[in-house]
């Protein structure tokens, strides 16, 4: 039972893509995902997540916007950050802070399509995002 995180584990992955119809057929076809939830940013980007099949983690496939240039092979870093599902992403937020971890975002409601989220991000010790999550 981990005591400092409340209810935590890996929510989604995220997964920039020059093609978003490509991959998101890629991980249905191929690796069996099914979708559980697709919407559209402000921006103009697609966005999905993909359902792992497992009960918990998912894809989250994000379609580049379409003012951006798609970049190349070499240039690119598709996966963009770990998302943790918690109960409490303000509470988690709060103690990177606290300890001198970068934040990136602070907490925030946020739609996605449909669906109600509490999120937040901070830099781990070696640059990586990490997202904090909360459905509902």
């Amino acid at each position: 039972m981990n005591t400092r995180v409340p209810g935590v584990g890996i929510h989604h992955i995220a997964l920039r893509t020059n093609d978003y119809e490509r991959t998101v057929e890629f991980y249905q076809e191929i690796l069996g995902c099914t979708l559980k939830l697709a919407w559209e940013a402000a921006d103009g980007r697609k966005l999905c997540l993909l359902d792992l099949g497992a009960g918990g983690p998912c894809i989250e496939v994000i379609g580049h916007g379409p003012d951006e240039p798609a970049a190349t092979p070499g240039q690119f870093h598709p996966w963009m950050h770990l998302t943790l599902t918690t109960d409490d992403p303000d509470r988690v937020w709060r103690a990177a802070v606290e300890a001198g971890y970068p934040s990136v975002m602070e907490p925030k409601d946020v739609m996605l399509g449909d669906q109600p989220a509490r999120i937040a991000f901070f830099s781990g010790p070696s640059g990586e995002v990490l997202e904090v999550f909360r459905e509902g």
